[in-house]
């Protein structure tokens, strides 16, 4: 994770702020006084006399007459001392207007005459009251003031050449300065072959630091490494402070381990590390050194050292101690909260127990008097938890503590500060393979710069959200991210964000291309192509190559594959790339030929089957199918084929995989089966459960109209999300309060936001297509071989149906329940049993049933349903009764024991089909008493025995028992 200017910027005011609490101000005049030197002139001599005493004058440091060829090189910055000047400087908090005043007044009525005062202020000063005082100074005593406060230091202190002072002075991590890529690295490296290190030098330590990173990062300086290294060791060989030399090893250690993978012959200078003091000078040097502790750690576990596991532990426990100690004094809150953090990294980094959620609540801590410490260095803190998403399961404390995180991101840098936290947990997810809590964090930062009006972090976003919705299978909610992306793009104002039309466009072809569509393929691609000639500098556009990688190299496969597949077809691709007249595609096609040469069309086929999502050219044709696999659900969507129809099918299908997406770390209680959906145009909006037995099945009407007002659009959107809604509820068994419920914490995550973006998916869709095409492709007869292939990619891994038993399952409860329906079952059975036991048809029956799993109770229960109900059927209906009424009737038949006067039920009612339809009527009264509902108002039945069987341990649970069937 790349370090920022802000937060390296935002940590040295921090840093500085606490001086004052550390009653450090001889620190904090040193630093006044190398940063004067450095940017306003060599003529800077500290003032002699005892500061306390008031010996110098009111002067923490003077100036002597500068010497022009010695002037700093920021002229055109910084005005270089001139006359005589003093300096003053202070590290107070309060009345620093009276404290400025009193100082001036001191300078000039005492000592020298001087032509200006600079004043160093480590609070921050007002624009407007630093005015007021120069005017005041000009017309008091005829005599310039310039005013530095503290975050005029910060940012200056992290310029290059003034970052070793922040090393010196404030303990600032090293590894937070941004790595560069513009030094002139050959002259450098030169000057330092010729060049020894005579002594202790924080400057050459900072350039030999981010010289030796550069070369780590770097593969053209790879190489280099250890001579960099080797200067850095040749800092070792003096005397030096304890605070320096630990800055050089944990350098070298982590510059060797991380170059070389190995620690071996260095495990001197881990040692040395922490024998040089028993305590710690500063949290940050006890950060540090958890750091280095981790680095011996990890070598030790993979052999790469010879460390012992003693040491290991002496030095935690070194680390710990100081951390206790510190934690016992009491401290201002900006310390406190330091400690906090430290105490924290300390125990999520335990190689030893497994301490994370402890060292949680104490960088909870540090968020919750954030407040209280408006200079902490919050972004470090965020940083620290991207970096440890990749070994932790998830949390919910980790959530919690960095929505706490962005919210004070928000308040203090801005929305796009926790936008970019945001992104770099996506990326920490992505990196991870957790590409639902990716898309979470890839959504917040979608919205976070929206909402802040950066359009370009916004689209960046939105290519990285499409490119994952892809990942996981979900094509077609991948198109409407890429579509909206061009769509935004095509009107945006700046010319930077313009330049994401063609990379929109691209991406939408690579997501066709990948389902099978192959004609909107050729027409995305050839407006892709257009908008790269306009916004893209040529094939060596690092921006753009991507768009021209898909362009091409699909382009080329789809003319090889074709010319195996479909004469006439093929007609149409080679058209088609001949209209782009580009030569890199005529020679990409000879290679994809050559590869394939050997291969023949089953083997081509075998690939269709397993790595495409639909067979190639599937839209062609006057019907289009689309069918993908997820949430262990085989979904089949068919219409007529146009370009209104495909607009308004291909929305409903995003959104369903959108709402699927928000569905891989909740739970809906989905049933597992096969869907198809048929769409089709007429007056209005419709959907209508036509479900099978064996299949869930709707039909779903859109009119047949385009939106064209905001107001229709967002009326569409809002009905078609209806739709989708819909029909995942009747797929599943939670029950409406409960779906509701979830449904509204995903509209609190703003899933409105998600499944609407720059505009709705029809919308998007045919700006982006032409009309012209499908006059083209619905009288081309789709190839013939491949109309009926079951083309079904794998799903994703986050994406398969959960199959562990549900929350509300519980043991005790499970028998209990089996131990009452034993004794039920055979109360209106009893007589009925003894007759079926001698039906031959029946005994088979039972075997069969047994050898898929079923259990006693479940034939009995079954059985006595059959009974019950061949019985109450059999009586008179009587007019105008209602449901109650009817229930009642069957809860006082099963409950009568049978007798010999009890209407008997024929043995044929007792096949195979009607046990298992009466066992699954059954299972849906034990999901109500779950909690659960059926809202299908088809019994699907193999679903719900399944959902059963797998989540219900409903084929697994049994009590002891007598064989009541006796075969």
């Amino acid at each position: 994770m790349a370090n920022t200017l802000r937060a390296l910027i935002s940590q040295i005011r921090f840093s500085l702020s606490n001086l004052g609490a550390q009653n450090r101000f001889h620190d904090f005049e040193d630093i006044c006084r190398h940063f004067a030197r450095k940017r306003l002139g060599l003529n800077i001599i500290p003032a002699t006399g005892p500061v306390q005493s008031g010996g110098d004058q009111g002067r923490d440091f003077e100036t002597y007459k500068i010497i022009p060829e010695f002037r700093p090189v920021k002229t055109d910055v910084f005005k270089v001392v001139e006359g005589s000047a003093a300096f003053a400087c202070t590290i107070q908090k309060d009345d620093i207007p009276g404290k400025i005043k009193s100082d001036v007044k001191k300078i000039v009525e005492e000592g020298t005459k001087v032509d200006i005062v600079y004043f160093f202020s480590q609070e921050n000063v007002p624009v407007a009251k630093r005015h007021e005082l120069q005017k005041w100074a000009l017309g008091t005593y005829s005599v310039g003031l310039e005013i530095f406060d503290g975050e005029f230091l910060a940012e200056n202190l992290a310029d290059k050449d003034l970052f070793w002072i922040a090393l010196e002075y404030l303990q600032i991590p090293s590894n937070l300065y941004p790595e560069v890529d513009d030094i002139d690295y050959l002259k450098i490296k030169e000057l330092w072959e010729g060049r020894t290190v005579t002594g202790v030098n924080y400057a050459a330590f900072d350039e030999l630091r981010a010289l030796g990173r550069r070369s780590l990062f770097d593969k053209e300086t790879k190489h280099d490494l250890t001579f960099w290294v080797s200067k850095l060791e040749g800092l070792l060989a003096f005397e030096s402070s304890a605070e320096f030399k630990r800055k050089v090893i944990y350098e070298v250690v982590a510059l060797r381990i991380r170059g070389t993978g190995t620690l071996k012959g260095w495990e001197k200078y881990i040692r040395e590390y922490f024998s040089l003091q028993n305590g710690f000078n500063h949290p940050v040097e006890a950060g540090e050194a958890i750091v280095v502790l981790m680095y011996g750690y990890g070598a030790k576990f993979r052999g790469a050292a010879e460390i012992t596991n003693e040491e290991l532990r002496a030095w935690r426990s070194q680390i710990g101690e100081y951390i206790e100690e510190e934690l016992r004094r009491e401290h201002p809150k900006t310390i406190q909260s330091v400690l906090y953090e430290l105490k924290g990294s300390f125990l999520v980094n335990n190689p030893y127990e497994d301490t994370l959620d402890e060292g949680l609540n104490w960088w909870i801590k540090v968020a919750e008097q954030l407040d209280e410490t408006p200079l902490f260095p919050l972004e470090r803190l965020a940083d620290l938890l991207t970096a440890i998403i990749e070994f932790m399961e998830p949390n919910p404390k980790f959530d919690k503590l960095t929505g706490m995180l962005d919210a004070h991101l928000e308040k203090r840098v801005g929305g796009f500060a926790a936008a970019e936290k945001s992104r770099d947990r996506a990326l920490a997810y992505r990196g991870k393979g957790d590409f639902g809590r990716a898309l979470k964090e890839l959504h917040k930062a979608k919205a976070s710069w929206y909402a802040h009006e950066t359009l370009y972090g916004s689209l960046l976003s939105m290519l990285l959200i499409a490119d994952t919705y892809s990942e996981l299978g979900l094509n077609y909610a991948a198109k409407y991210y890429a579509a909206a992306v061009a769509y935004i793009a095509s009107r945006a104002r700046e010319e930077k964000d313009k330049s994401f039309l063609p990379r929109g466009l691209s991406a939408l072809a690579e997501y066709e291309y990948m389902n099978g569509e192959w004609a909107h393929f050729f027409e995305h691609t050839d407006f892709a192509l257009k908008a790269l000639g306009v916004f893209s500098t040529g094939l060596d556009d690092k921006r753009m190559d991507r768009a021209y990688e898909r362009a091409f190299f699909y382009s080329s496969l789809i003319h090889v594959f074709t010319e195996m597949l479909d004469p006439v077809v093929f007609k149409y691709a080679d058209r088609r790339i001949k209209e782009w007249n580009i030569d890199i595609i005529n020679d990409l096609i000879p290679e994809a030929k050559k590869s394939w040469s050997q291969k023949d069309v089953a083997e081509l086929i075998q690939k269709i089957k397993t790595e495409y999502y639909g067979h190639p050219f599937s839209d062609l044709g006057p019907l289009r199918e689309v069918k993908f696999e997820a949430a262990g659900i085989v979904w089949k969507f068919k219409w007529r084929n146009g370009l209104i129809e495909t607009a308004k099918a291909e929305q409903l299908i995003a959104i369903v995989q959108i709402l699927l997406a928000e569905s891989i770390h909740e739970e809906f209680y989905l049933l597992k089966g096969n869907t198809e959906i048929s769409i089709e145009l007429g007056d209005n909006f419709g959907v209508k459960n036509i479900s099978t037995p064996d299949k869930f099945c709707w039909k779903v009407t859109f009119p047949k109209n385009l939106p064209s007002t905001k107001e229709e659009i967002e009326d569409f959107h809002r009905r078609t999300f209806a739709i989708a809604i819909t029909i995942i509820s009747e797929l599943s068994l939670l029950s409406n309060a409960r779906l509701n419920k979830l449904l509204e914490s995903f509209f609190r995550e703003g899933l409105i936001n998600k499944v609407m973006t720059g505009s709705s998916y029809e919308i998007l869709f045919s700006d982006l297509t032409s009309k012209e095409l499908y006059d083209e492709i619905i009288p081309m007869p789709p190839i013939s071989h491949l109309a009926g292939l079951d083309v079904l990619h794998r799903p994703s891994v986050f994406l398969k149906w959960k199959d562990g038993l549900i929350t509300e399952y519980d043991e005790t409860q499970s028998k209990e329940l089996i131990e009452k329906r034993y004794k039920n079952s055979l109360v209106p059975t009893r007589i009925t049993l003894e007759r079926l036991k001698a039906d031959e048809k029946f005994k088979e029956t039972v075997r069969k049933l047994r050898s898929e799993e079923w259990k006693d109770w479940h034939i009995l229960m079954a059985s006595a349903l059959i009974v019950v109900n061949y019985r109450v059927n059999a009586r008179p209906r009587i007019p105008g009764q209602n449901f109650k009424e009817m229930t009642e009737v069957f809860s006082k038949e099963m409950n009568k024991p049978e007798s010999e006067e009890s209407l008997p039920v024929p043995a044929v009612e007792f096949n195979e089909t009607e046990l298992k339809n009466s066992l699954a009527m059954s299972m849906v009264s034990t999901f109500k008493m779950l909690g659960l509902e059926l809202k299908s108002p088809t019994l699907t039945r193999e679903a719900i025995m399944e959902f059963a069987r797998k989540r219900l341990r409903y084929f697994d649970d049994d009590i002891p028992h007598k064989d009541l069937f006796e075969i």
